[in-house]
């Protein structure tokens, strides 16, 4: 009979426990998280203000969905095209051997211009370089809407780098 309330005990309870403090630490960590990303979010965004004397203001909400997402100048194909021509794979990296794909977030802000060039998954640093090095030449784009205003949207997109 004590060994059925172990059982009941181990089956039953410890997992509830367990599933519990693992829904609580996410939550807890996802507000810690967020909080950390804003401040971080913040120092950059005034970096740029003073640097580029833009319309992007470092307190304006940050979307990850619009009404209208951002457009790149003539489209997604043109946007692969552009990426493809303007990149240029680093000899460190090819004699190396190195390559996969870089994934990189940005901000299309209110204005349209790229701001906030972060990688969001890294292969090599020196293929990072070179992806935040593209992306931060990128054009000025058709900003996102939302509500018919123009917004802050961000945007991530993988570059891939492979040996012929």
């Amino acid at each position: 009979m004590m060994s059925k309330r172990n059982t009941l005990k181990s089956k039953v309870i410890l997992p509830l426990l367990a599933i519990g403090t693992l829904i609580c630490s996410s939550i807890i960590f996802a507000c810690n998280k967020e909080e950390d990303t804003t401040q971080t979010e913040l120092t950059s965004d005034r970096e740029d203000q003073v640097e580029n004397l833009s319309t992007y203001n470092a307190t304006e909400k940050i979307h990850y969905i619009a009404d209208e997402m951002p457009q790149y100048p003539g489209g997604e194909e043109a946007l692969r095209q552009f990426i493809a021509k303007e990149l240029k794979y680093p000899k460190e990296a090819e004699n190396k051997g190195i390559q996969g794909r870089v994934y990189v977030s940005f901000v299309v802000a209110s204005d349209g211009f790229v701001r906030d060039v972060k990688i969001a998954r890294s292969v090599d640093p020196t293929l990072d370089l070179e992806a935040l090095r593209v992306v931060e030449s990128l054009p000025q784009w058709t900003p996102g809407k939302i509500g018919g205003e123009n917004a802050n949207v961000s945007f991530t997109v993988p570059i891939n780098f492979v040996l012929n």
